[in-house]
């Protein structure tokens, strides 16, 4: 009877025998040895291991991951914006390294990531450990790539094919969740009804009529609205982060607010300044012109989350509806596409790379598509006084 590693092949008459086993390497890999006989097998083993821990250096065989960590931290500290290293940190702190910080980086095993991401996702999410894992293989990848106790990904295909099949469901679900929750244009002009008249009414335009992310709209200058041109230059906006994340870096200040440039290159812009905004604008006198176009009451740029707690929250619960502020800029993509704006225009006006992520995201939760938008989208022409 043949054993199970050995092998019979004939060749021109004759019957060769091989003894063929697969083993695998410290982080995962698995690597096939072929040999003429057990003991055969047994030396090539051997030295496989030992060219393996050749490879790297004393130092790196010996990393723990956090030590692995702590130098990807430091090594990003001054190319990361200030919310990505806010995300990065968080997700390092609470989820990878409580599970993997005190094990050697080369003894991280395929089933020990596959346990970790379903543990993540029977107590949190399967959208959390999406974001675990991005900051997880990034990690990783880095090390590798400077052999830093890494020397291959434990992180399998088979893993992230099926954080990828989550992630598809994920959109459809919120798709279908959109379309139960559609908004109209009638509630598009109820909300800058009730915002009229209101220190908020431009944060309001800012994002309903001209797709401004929340954090763009709070940063708006004086000096980035070109009435001559009827334009405003996106290139800044107001973020939130914890002063500690941004020790060491530009970023660093004394207040936990700041302004920090736009999310990606795309966004920054020129979009078109719309009438109805450029008349409210002008009604502030030409020396008041000044620093930002919003702010608090003490005169001070306004954080994102005090916005949406001390002023939208009032304002749509007033209304009767369950609106966030970044769906006015949803709305805004809706509305231009169900007014016939071409899908490329839009898309630059929003600051999105890709169409794909205009109509896959934005032109989904809008009612009463062929009705409204003309109005809604009236000429500066025709609003200018």
């Amino acid at each position: 009877m043949t054993k199970k590693h050995t092998k019979k092949v004939t060749r021109n008459g004759k019957v060769y025998t091989y003894y063929v086993k697969k083993i695998t390497l410290p982080g995962g890999n698995q690597k096939e040895i072929t040999a003429k006989n057990k003991k055969d097998w047994d030396q090539k083993h051997a030295q496989v291991l030992k060219n393996f821990a050749q490879s790297i250096g004393v130092e790196s065989r010996s990393m723990t991951v956090a030590d692995v960590a702590e130098e990807f931290l430091a090594d990003f500290i001054g190319a990361d914006a200030p919310k990505t290293r806010e995300s990065r940190i968080h997700h390092l702190n609470k989820y990878i390294l409580p599970e993997f910080g005190q094990r050697k980086a080369l003894n991280v095993t395929t089933q020990q990531v596959r346990n970790f991401y379903s543990n993540v996702e029977a107590t949190k999410s399967y959208k959390k450990v999406a974001e675990v894992h991005k900051h997880f293989n990034q990690m990783i990848e880095w090390a590798i790539d400077i052999q830093r106790g890494f020397i291959a990904n434990p992180i399998r295909r088979d893993v992230i094919k099926r954080i990828r099949r989550i992630a598809k469901a994920d959109r459809r679900f919120t798709e279908i969740d959109q379309i139960e929750k559609s908004f109209s244009f009638s509630d598009a002009r109820r909300i800058l009804d009730a915002a009229a008249g209101t220190p908020s009414e431009i944060v309001i335009h800012l994002q309903l009529l001209h797709g401004l992310r929340l954090g763009e709209a709070l940063a708006v200058h004086w000096s980035d609205i070109d009435f001559d041109r009827g334009e405003i230059h996106i290139k800044r906006q107001i973020s939130s982060t914890s002063k500690s994340t941004r020790i060491g870096t530009r970023y660093a200040s004394d207040t936990n607010l700041i302004e920090t440039h736009t999310k990606t290159e795309q966004s920054n812009r020129h979009v078109p300044l719309h009438g109805r905004t450029r008349v409210i604008l002008l009604l502030t006198p030409k020396p008041e012109r000044v620093g930002l176009v919003f702010t608090s009451s003490r005169g001070t740029p306004m954080s994102p989350s005090n916005y949406r707690r001390r002023i939208f929250r009032p304002l749509v619960d007033s209304l009767g509806l369950q609106l966030r502020p970044h769906d006015l800029r949803k709305m805004f993509g809706s509305f231009l596409v169900a007014s016939g704006v071409d899908i490329a225009t839009v898309a630059s006006w929003m600051g999105h790379t890709k169409t794909s992520t205009l109509l896959d995201h934005y032109t989904k939760v809008v009612d009463e598509r062929q009705n409204g938008s003309r109005e809604l989208f009236a000429s500066e022409s025709e609003l200018a006084v």
